[in-house]
C-alpha cells in the first residue's frame, strides 16, 4: 500500500509550492516597500497601470513595475525584481533591489 501512495505524494509536492498568496498580501508588501523607502502609505493600496514609457524604464533596469495608489492621492511606481522559480542558481547575478519612485 505504501509503495502505491508514496509516488503519488511525491508527484503532488511540487503543486504545493505554487500556492498563491492570501488576498491582500501583495498589496501589503508593496505598501511596506513604500514605507521602507521613506514615504507614506499606511493603508491597503490599490494597483493601477503604469504608462508604457514607465514600464520600459523599469524593464531596462530588470524590474517589474506597478503603479501603487495610496489614499490621499499618493501615487508611487514600485519596481520589483521578477520572481525566480526553482532553486537559487549561484552562477546568476543577484536580483536588483526594489525601487520606489513617488509621482507628483
Amino acid at each position: 500500500m505504501l509503495t502505491r501512495v508514496l509516488p503519488m505524494l511525491l508527484l503532488a509536492l511540487p503543486a504545493l509550492a505554487d500556492v498563491p498568496p492570501p488576498p491582500g498580501a501583495v498589496e501589503r508588501w508593496h505598501a511596506e516597500l513604500i514605507r521602507n523607502a521613506g514615504f507614506s502609505c499606511n493603508e491597503q493600496p490599490e494597483f493601477g497601470t503604469a504608462t508604457p514609457a514607465q514600464q520600459a524604464s523599469f524593464t531596462a533596469r530588470g524590474l517589474e513595475v506597478r503603479l501603487v495608489l495610496c489614499r490621499g492621492g499618493l501615487r508611487y511606481l514600485v519596481g520589483t525584481p521578477p520572481r525566480r522559480y526553482g532553486r537559487p542558481d549561484p552562477s546568476l547575478p543577484p536580483p536588483p533591489q526594489p525601487v520606489v519612485e513617488k509621482l507628483g
